[in-house]
């Protein structure tokens, strides 16, 4: 799938969220999301309006953040977090780097 066509969808492993049935996973899949989003408590890509405006270049730069926050603030495992995202194919997973930074809070 292409990434502007891509929806991801995660819950944190953290407070509040450590006690919900997904805390700690994540997936990546398409719109249109059935009304309960695959039981994720966090979602972003092609449901949001700036991700589908941006350009490849600005998509891939908030991808990085995303994966950033996903894995330092939601506590995702990094490998879960790359397996997840590899299934999209214009973004070499592997070139996503795992360094702390300040992140867009989703």
């Amino acid at each position: 799938m292409l990434a502007k066509d891509t929806v991801i969808c995660w819950t944190p492993d953290r407070p509040p969220f450590h006690d919900r049935p997904m805390a700690g996973t994540i997936m990546v899949t398409t719109a249109p999301l059935p009304q309960h989003d695959y039981g994720h408590m966090k979602t972003y890509g092609a449901v949001n309006l700036d991700w589908r405006q941006m350009d490849a270049y600005d998509r891939r730069q908030k991808l990085q953040r995303l994966f950033t926050q996903i894995i330092h603030k939601d506590c995702i495992p990094e490998i879960d977090a790359r397996l997840a995202l590899s299934v999209i194919d214009d973004i070499l997973i592997d070139d996503l780097h795992s360094q702390q930074q300040d992140e867009d809070e989703v």
